[in-house]
């Protein structure tokens, strides 16, 4: 078996501490967070395929329905009210609707940060 190199010591060490703060933390949109982040880069880039396949209409937007469906998918288990609460975080405007773009900026900035932490070690 060859050595990992940095970046996938990085990306083990998130994983491994995702996964840990998963298990501790209250939080709906952490665990949400950490949910993602314990599956790697890869949970990171699925979490937008998921969430755009079930935007049933294609409208780019999720309402209650459709998110709850979505995070369900994702594997978190939350009851009604965390789910109610976390969708009236993320819908900002009041409109009833979440534009799954705002979830993505959000997991491109972890990204972002992910790749800053790599930087660093070089």
């Amino acid at each position: 078996m060859r050595p990992k190199t940095a970046g996938e010591r990085m990306e083990s060490q998130m994983i491994d501490k995702a996964k840990k703060d998963l298990e501790r933390t209250t939080d709906p949109i952490e665990k949400l967070r950490c949910l993602c982040l314990s599956r790697g880069n890869a949970g990171i880039v699925g979490i937008g395929r998921m969430f755009r396949r079930i935007d049933d209409n294609r409208s780019g937007s999720l309402d209650i329905e459709e998110f709850k469906k979505g995070v369900h998918d994702s594997g978190l288990k939350l009851p009604d009210d965390q789910l109610q609460a976390m969708f009236q975080q993320f819908d900002q405007d009041g409109s009833g609707k979440y534009m799954y773009i705002i979830l993505r900026q959000c997991f491109n900035s972890l990204t972002k940060m992910a790749v800053e932490n790599i930087c660093i070690l070089f």
